[in-house]
């Protein structure tokens, strides 16, 4: 193709007028301003924040390697007591004195294991106190905790949140059985 010196400055005056070219840019950028974002004081900002989500994230870490080791030491201690049940639960549901599959609690030879959200084993022959704590939530709800202390000051503690109703045979039962003295109004959960 042949192009005319003509065409050329044609093309090239063309290219003088667009915003291609530098000189007439419509968009300027403002220097002072870009110099501005990294001042010290930003940058002090930026490494504050940095600090705060890193807290944030090796606490979470912390709490999960909390939570590991608990239920750890609480299935061992499961398998302590039933090494029997350790391979199979559902006969060990079958053979339990007290079972709720509601509350996932059970009750066999002195041992009352919750399988609920956190599964926690506890030896109601070794409680020196237990007591029923009532918890009334800001939207709401409401939860109920048994805490159970040994005489080691050690603490157990199971949390319910749902059907709260049948919380009244297992109080009942615990009470018959092991005389805890477990008290709740249960006028407060209709």
């Amino acid at each position: 193709m042949n192009v005319t010196p003509e065409m050329k400055e044609a093309f090239y005056q063309k290219y003088k007028e667009s915003p291609l070219n530098s000189e007439n840019a419509k968009t300027k950028i403002d220097e002072s301003r870009i110099l501005t974002l990294t001042t010290s004081e930003s940058q002090l900002r930026d490494s504050v924040m940095t600090l705060i989500m890193l807290a944030i994230v090796l606490g979470l870490i912390g709490f999960q390697i909390y939570q590991t080791r608990r239920l750890k030491e609480q299935y061992a201690r499961f398998a302590a007591y039933f090494p029997d049940y350790a391979h199979n639960m559902k006969q060990l549901l079958e053979d339990a004195e007290y079972v709720d599959p509601k509350l996932k609690i059970l009750v066999m030879e002195d041992i009352l294991v919750s399988y609920d959200i956190n599964f926690t084993v506890i030896d109601l022959s070794e409680v020196s106190k237990a007591s029923l704590v009532f918890e009334n939530r800001r939207k709401g709800g409401m939860k109920y905790h048994f805490r159970f202390e040994y005489p080691d000051k050690k603490q157990d503690s199971i949390l319910f949140r749902k059907n709260l109703l049948r919380l009244k045979e297992l109080v009942e039962y615990l009470n018959e059985e092991y005389n805890l003295g477990l008290r709740v109004d249960f006028r407060l959960l209709e």
